[in-house]
């Protein structure tokens, strides 16, 4: 588990984890028993993915990484400058270059 304020535990029992943020719509799979880390955004973006997004939505795009997806649709992006926001939006976030994350081909 990663907490808020950056500390981090491991092999934690699933019944002392608890969802905080549930998610606002039915479909997805999350249940309970995911972690903000585990669920995959409706928008598919994936911890770890390079992106660029709008700092403090203003309409400059600026080069990152997601470092965490939340079970609430927002992500929290490292961008490459050393700056971090938390909670962005996905319509404030673009993979490099422009686009969304769903334009990889199907094998």
């Amino acid at each position: 588990i990663r907490y808020d304020d950056g500390d981090r535990e491991m092999r934690v029992k699933k019944e002392l984890i608890r969802l905080t943020d549930p998610p606002k719509s039915s479909g997805g799979g999350s249940g309970p028993g995911r972690a903000d880390s585990d669920v995959e955004s409706s928008a598919g973006w994936e911890e770890g993915a390079k992106v660029e997004a709008r700092y403090g939505g203003k309409a400059r795009w600026y080069a990152g990484k997601i470092e965490r997806v939340r079970s609430d649709g927002t992500f929290d992006i490292r961008y490459d400058d050393g700056d971090s926001e938390m909670r962005v939006k996905a319509d404030l976030i673009r993979k490099v270059g422009g686009g969304s994350p769903k334009t990889k081909a199907m094998a």
